[in-house]
């Protein structure tokens, strides 16, 4: 599996740098968008309530409407 993957990055050095930007580049952008990503999801886990049931805890979601757009709201129940 790892032999592959180095294969696939090139033959010479010129194509093993010209990977590497790539890669880096690519890494980058993946960070940013994980992140945002995580934040969101924090978020919203920290909106929520929890009460004691008797049977255990049970999350309540918060009754705040969320600041999407109409259209991403709706596909979201779907």
């Amino acid at each position: 599996m790892f032999l592959s993957f180095f294969i696939s990055l090139g033959d010479n050095d010129q194509q093993l740098e010209r990977m590497l930007k790539i890669l880096v580049r690519d890494r980058l952008k993946w960070k940013a968008k994980l992140f945002k990503a995580l934040q969101r999801a924090l978020k919203d886990i920290r909106g929520y309530t929890y009460c004691d049931s008797g049977s255990g805890f049970r999350w309540i979601p918060n009754n705040r409407q969320s600041k999407a757009a109409p259209n991403e709201s709706i596909e979201r129940r779907k």
